[in-house]
């Protein structure tokens, strides 16, 4: 039941409140206007992230009144307050962009302050590199996330996706860690409203950072102590689609010797978009690779046998045959 209220008082917060937030953008000239490398033809407003991020924070708050599984003061000043401060990075790239390494520093001083302040432990199977690994794959997901966020509803579906994957992998095993899921899902579907193809409003980078950020967490907090490699391989197999596109951005650049931070229509929603000519069923196909892979994570999770490693396997074999196909599709 914590998790419905959860997932349902986000969603609602967001869906009455990202009205307000694209009223205020427009009269305050906050906006993305058209460029080369953008698909929109026109200003949309931004600031989207904000209603996300108070979107999450209420669910999170009705979870707690309801004296449902919360955070324990330690995780929740980590990571409510790492979704604050990276909200408040992603408003200032919106509104002036940041130096790439600028960025950079802030996403790791969000990482490092979510897995050195949380008090939950690193998996000792990592040993000495628990700390290091785990910063290193919250800087990955706050990218795979940002990158993500380049057409309409992209990433407020692969969130909403992920999110129901990731209350059903916690749900019982890290009961925080499902509330958190439900609060992003829901903050996520409610967004989707105004969001999705013809987008009325954007996220920004204080949105894509905010549900990167979260994704981060709720991995970390769902993540054994005593980690079995099948528990790791299964949650990243939840967050598969935002990683894939990382990975298909980061090699497709640097083959064609560019850097790996240069803006580009060049990841794998553009390209998909090529091939099918249509913005919402380019979005529909990338939630049903996203919510394949998060399925068969979620198996993975729940039935160590051996056709859950065979379904896991297929979607590996399914997300690369899909890469190989799409690096085949010219760059616009």
């Amino acid at each position: 039941m914590s998790s419905f209220l959860t997932f349902a008082v986000a969603l609602a917060a967001v869906f009455l409140l990202t009205p307000l937030v694209r009223v205020l953008a427009r009269r305050l000239g906050f906006v993305d206007r058209p460029a080369a490398r953008k698909v929109h033809r026109e200003p949309i407003p931004l600031g989207g992230g904000v209603a996300l991020a108070i979107g999450i924070l209420a669910g999170v708050g009705a979870a707690t009144l309801a004296g449902g599984a919360t955070l324990s003061p330690r995780e929740a000043i980590a990571v409510l307050g790492g979704l604050v401060f990276v909200v408040l990075l992603g408003l200032w790239d919106d509104a002036r962009p940041l130096p790439p390494l600028a960025k950079l520093s802030g996403q790791l001083i969000a990482a490092a302050g979510l897995v050195l302040g949380s008090g939950h432990p690193v998996p000792s199977a990592l040993g000495g590199l628990g700390v290091p690994c785990a910063v290193i794959a919250a800087v990955a997901l706050m990218n795979a996330c940002n990158f993500l966020d380049n057409m309409d509803g992209i990433l407020g579906g692969i969130a909403l996706v992920c999110g129901i994957g990731l209350i059903l992998a916690a749900r019982g095993a890290a009961p925080a860690a499902a509330i958190l899921a439900a609060a992003t899902a829901g903050a996520a579907a409610g967004f989707l409203a105004y969001n999705f193809h013809p987008a009325r409003i954007f996220m920004g980078d204080a949105g894509s950072h905010a549900i990167g950020f979260l994704l981060a967490a709720i991995l970390f907090l769902t993540l054994p102590d005593a980690m079995p490699l099948r528990a790791g391989y299964a949650l990243l197999l939840i967050v598969g689609y935002p990683l894939f596109d990382l990975a298909f951005v980061t090699v497709m650049r640097l083959r064609a010797g560019r850097p790996v931070w240069s803006p580009g229509k060049d990841h794998t929603t553009h390209r998909l978009n090529r091939l099918v000519q249509s913005p919402r069923w380019t979005a529909i196909l990338v939630y049903g690779l996203t919510a394949t892979t998060a399925a068969a994570g979620v198996l993975v999770l729940r039935r160590p046998d051996p056709l859950a490693a065979v379904v896991a396997a297929a979607s590996v074999v399914l997300l690369l045959a899909f890469g190989a196909r799409l690096a085949r599709v010219p760059e616009a």
